[in-house]
């Protein structure tokens, strides 16, 4: 009777252990991937961040939309600054998502191009969590509700979270309508 009510007692902590990792683990990520932003930590953030996966996910996303936007043109000259747009693409992403670049971006909820100061928020930005399952959750910053804003998908990692994508809202980035 009494090994029935330790297993059952271990369990129960098991279990409780479980729940709360499910429930606080992404909170916890966001407030150190934060964390390292507010501090300049690039070491962190490099922990935190895939960031070959951020910047393959958003070429693609980029690339698509540049090909919808190219087929809608008749005009031939627009079609052409598509292409040479898409030509930019890689660079330019590569130099968005960059620890100086993510760091902008979580400290104001916005990119950063590299190269630029990171201006200093009045205030901390306010992250939503959604989750998506067991091994995802997506981030977004709480700004104006007229603001589009990115998504920052977070995959499992072990027990812990890694920053893999950034979701552009339909639209793409900026006020809304």
């Amino acid at each position: 009777m009494n090994k029935k009510i330790i297993i059952g007692g271990l369990l129960a902590l098991v279990l409780a252990a479980c729940v709360g990792w499910y429930f606080l683990s992404p909170g916890y990520a966001m407030q150190q991937l934060q964390a390292a932003a507010l501090e300049g930590d690039a070491d962190a953030l490099e922990d935190r961040i895939d960031f070959p996966s951020v910047r393959e996910s958003l070429k693609a996303d980029f690339r698509a939309h540049l090909m919808v936007e190219m087929q809608k043109e008749e005009n031939g000259f627009a079609a052409l600054g598509g292409m040479l747009a898409m030509g930019m693409l890689d660079g330019m992403i590569d130099g968005l998502v960059s620890p100086q670049g993510m760091e902008a971006m979580i400290k104001q909820g916005k990119f950063q191009a590299q190269g630029q100061p990171v201006a200093e928020p009045t205030e901390q930005s306010e992250w939503t969590i959604e989750r998506k399952g067991f091994s995802k959750f997506v981030a977004k910053p709480q700004l104006k509700e007229t603001d589009k804003v990115p998504g920052l998908v977070f995959e499992r990692e072990g027990l812990g979270w890694r920053l893999t994508k950034i979701d552009i809202p339909p639209g793409g980035l900026g006020k809304g309508n």
